[in-house]
């Protein structure tokens, strides 16, 4: 039913806050490339959702596929829409706040067996978690706590695409 309130491709100036580096003042992760939800999107031939992440500073970017409800959590962050009862990354988020968590970062991590495989590095006390997770579930609770997104540079150097904010959303997206 959504399906209408998006268009094919919503191209997003997510570097608004470029620059801003990680929640904690630290660095890029070794072996990471700070990536920026670049376009959110449907392929034209089969509409199936998908994110592109990409390097602020190269055009290079990463395709994901992604679910139709992850695709609209990352919609609505995006588009600022404020909705009345939270979704389940916002409940993500609210119960990692109250147990005294913190989201450090994001990162898109391997490819095996034609998935994209991510973790979330969440900071509780004094100690770091890194935690299993779907790219697209990182990307919607990154988002909601103003985390970096990363990307491994060997994932981005083997399944990288060259792309420009204004290119078209076929360009971007492999046939399925």
């Amino acid at each position: 039913m959504w399906v209408g309130l998006w268009a094919i491709l919503i191209c997003v100036g997510c570097g608004k806050d470029k620059g801003k580096g990680p929640p904690t003042g630290g660095t890029v992760p070794s072996g990471m490339i700070e990536a920026e939800v670049r376009a959110l999107g449907r392929s034209q031939s089969t509409l199936a959702p998908f994110v592109l992440l990409a390097d602020p500073e190269a055009e290079t970017g990463l395709v994901i596929w992604i679910g139709e409800s992850e695709a609209w959590a990352i919609f609505v962050k995006l588009e600022g829409i404020d909705l009345q009862r939270p979704m389940t990354h916002d409940l993500m988020k609210t119960i990692l706040e109250g147990m005294g968590g913190r989201m450090m970062w994001v990162a898109v991590t391997d490819m095996q067996e034609d998935i994209y495989m991510a973790e979330m590095t969440i900071q509780t006390g004094g100690t770091a978690l890194c935690i299993d997770a779907r790219p697209s579930d990182a990307i919607a609770l990154a988002l909601r706590t103003s985390a970096p997104i990363y990307i491994a540079e060997e994932v981005m150097e083997l399944y990288g695409v060259p792309v420009t904010e204004r290119e078209s959303a076929e360009k971007w997206v492999p046939r399925q």
